[in-house]
């Protein structure tokens, strides 16, 4: 997704690069997220929205019919259910348990730049095997944190090519939180222009693409502040408007609205 800015001071535009978002793994009491939307699913693909960004779909499946994708309202990762063990047999039914593979394809071509995992020791392995690709395989020394256990894997993945995870060995039992990606296909561009005259600024909105998300334009006084106002109501369409502004010095910019 991409952020304009640009000053009131003359038309001008300077567009960000794309930034990665969040896909929710873990279940949640008070919302719903994507890991949510999966549950269920077995050997045979389930695709549905991802919950998080606007116009990602997501297939999921397990290896097994016995392997259910899971995860509760308040478990803290994903993984499978194996419905032929139970828990005292060694079963834990929010991570990934040796043997346990879980499957993951989307629909638009993106960039994982993130995995938040859980259930991390000293001897574990964890894998992430890209259709095409050699596999990657994550061990306990490879993580920059061990207690929050994220780890950047900086992986293209093109549209509808599935993505294996799983555990490297015996000793492993991993969950997956969160997946941070970025949107490479579709990521529209957006031009803001603007003129300033006689303490209004006009300001233009014009998207190259159909918007992913919805967006709301802010103006900051001093880049340096940091101090970012909302001068829009959030829209997903091209859009014009005329601004207040009697201090002359400032930026606006373009920037996806809050869920």
């Amino acid at each position: 997704m991409k952020i304009a800015v640009a000053t009131v001071l003359g038309a001008g535009l300077v567009v960000l690069g794309a930034e990665a978002q969040t896909i929710i793994l873990k279940g949640d009491n008070t919302t719903t997220t994507t890991g949510e939307l999966i549950t269920g699913a077995r050997d045979v693909p389930v695709a549905t929205n991802v919950y998080e960004i606007a116009g990602l779909m997501v297939t999921a499946h397990s290896g097994s019919n016995r392997h259910e994708i899971n995860t509760t309202a308040s478990s803290i990762s994903l993984g499978i259910d194996d419905k032929d063990k139970t828990v005292a047999e060694g079963d834990t039914t929010t991570r990934l348990d040796p043997g346990e593979v879980m499957t993951l394809s989307f629909n638009k071509t993106l960039e994982i730049s993130a995995l938040d995992l859980v259930g991390f020791n000293s001897n574990s392995m964890f894998v992430v095997a890209v259709d095409g690709q050699a596999p990657l395989e994550i061990s306990y020394a490879d993580l920059p944190n061990k207690t929050s256990q994220i780890f950047n894997p900086n992986l293209v993945v093109e549209a509808g090519t599935e993505i294996g995870f799983y555990v490297g060995n015996t000793n492993s039992v991993i969950g997956l939180q969160g997946i941070d990606v970025t949107v490479l296909e579709g990521a529209q561009e957006i031009a803001l222009t603007l003129a300033n005259s006689n303490g209004m600024a006009h300001v233009a909105v014009e998207f190259a693409g159909v918007p992913t998300a919805n967006y709301v334009l802010q103006r900051s006084g001093h880049l340096a502040s940091n101090d970012w106002q909302a001068v829009s109501a959030p829209f997903s369409t091209n859009a014009d408007w005329m601004v207040d502004t009697a201090n002359p010095a400032g930026f606006f910019r373009v920037v996806p609205a809050a869920p």
